[in-house]
């Protein structure tokens, strides 16, 4: 797609089969893990473990996939004490279910040390959902080249954003069996950004903390928005006003910038330039220096934009708000599972799942099952409500995925 180059297959597999494990239990005695390495066209080197069935042949493979960006587990699942973590449960179940599951870990490595690393390396700011899409596609037929799984069906998943790639992913490769989305916005982004400012609920919850960054620099009773000023009121705090006016520039950023232009770095000059020309403060020179993402002291709101836009307006998020389900979805013609949370405050609940069914209805997709699990949050987590605000608890429901053993079994048993 768009030119890019479609990624071979190095047979350079380090495949150590894990028997050594020393953890006791059903799970660990149920279990084989295998790590595995393979070469991209671009002399990427991507890595993944792969988690299979030990008394049987899998009846399936899933190939989870995750942000470029996270810190990586160390995909040890059988001896990770967290037995409330997603992916662990995740694995638990389909490993119970005859279900093999491949974790494919992202191509650029993580710095523990200073984030910003990793947002400025070139192999990071090369990442877009056309490139993770290419990723999954390549480790997918990589597994199918294994003389061992030429007849299982493999498959495709992703939580939340990396849903988007999955669904690419299944598009452009038929070979992939099946695909699972779960919390995957299913709205043109774009317009979702709109609706869920338009309705005063702020679910890009990272952008809020980078307004709320901005604001503890330059914190004060005043401030000027393309030339208007505004002041603290009985009716809206200062700080609100301010969270609005820099979402309004976002929603500018997103509608005149990111719409109309296609070179990178195009876009970050004219959003940073758009973003500090809008606003002007009350104090100037009287800012509060904070920490960047890294080590180092930002002294000024100017300086603080400039981090911030550079972390926020990314190759991946710009290729994430130019996604509009209508180019992907109608195409999709293997099996695929929609799993949603009641409770999500993520992403557009209602929205997402009015129009999978429109599509569903529209273009007669027999293919497509949705899923609304009662109770939990994005995550699929529990959580309870404390003076009108979320709180996570830290307990992950166990129905999503019997609900995707069963509908995996009911398609391909």
């Amino acid at each position: 797609m768009n030119g890019l180059i479609f990624l071979f297959f190095c047979y350079c597999i380090s495949a150590e089969k894990a028997f050594a494990f020393s953890v006791g239990g059903s799970f660990a005695d149920s279990v084989v893990v295998e790590s595995m390495n393979f070469i991209t066209a671009d002399s990427i080197s991507l890595h993944g473990m792969l988690y299979l069935p030990r008394h049987s042949s899998p009846k399936g493979i899933l190939v989870d996939i995750d942000r470029p960006d996270v810190i990586l587990p160390k995909f040890d699942f059988v001896n990770n004490s967290d037995s409330a973590g997603y992916s662990k449960k995740m694995v638990t179940h389909l490993i119970r279910s005859g279900i093999g599951v491949f974790f494919l870990a992202p191509r650029v490595p993580y710095n523990h040390e200073n984030r910003m690393a990793i947002i400025s390396s070139l192999e990071y700011k090369a990442q877009t959902l056309e490139t993770i899409a290419e990723d999954a596609k390549t480790a997918c037929l990589f597994i199918k080249k294994d003389a061992r799984f030429t007849n299982t069906p493999v498959g495709v998943s992703g939580g939340s954003a990396m849903g988007l790639p999955a669904v690419m992913a299944a598009v452009q490769e038929k070979r992939i069996s099946f695909v699972l989305l779960s919390s995957t916005p299913s709205t043109n982004n774009m317009d979702d950004a709109e609706y869920s400012y338009d309705r005063g609920s702020m679910n890009y919850m990272y952008l809020r903390a980078l307004f709320s960054e901005l604001w503890s620099m330059v914190k004060d009773t005043t401030f000027i928005y393309n030339g208007l000023k505004y002041s603290n009121t009985e009716q809206k705090s200062i700080e609100d006003q301010f969270t609005e006016c820099a979402w309004d520039c976002f929603k500018k950023i997103n509608r005149t910038i990111i719409a109309e232009q296609s070179d990178y770095d195009t876009i970050q000059k004219k959003a940073t330039a758009l973003m500090k020309g809008s606003f002007q403060w009350g104090k100037t020179g009287d800012w509060k220096p904070v920490k960047g993402l890294g080590t180092e002291t930002v002294k000024t709101p100017d300086e603080l934009i400039d981090l911030l836009m550079c972390t926020w307006h990314k190759p991946i998020d710009i290729s994430f708000l130019r996604w509009n389900p209508e180019e992907w979805y109608p195409q999709l013609t293997c099996p695929v599972l929609f799993l949603f949370a009641e409770n999500d405050k993520i992403i557009d609940l209602e929205g997402s799942v009015a129009n999978i069914r429109r599509i569903k209805e529209q273009y007669t997709k027999s293919n497509f099952s949705i899923h609304i699990i009662k109770g939990c949050g994005h995550s699929f987590d529990y959580y309870y409500m404390k003076k009108g605000e979320s709180i996570r608890r830290k307990a992950i429901s166990e129905k999503p995925f019997n609900e995707l053993s069963n509908w995996f079994i009911s398609h391909f048993n």
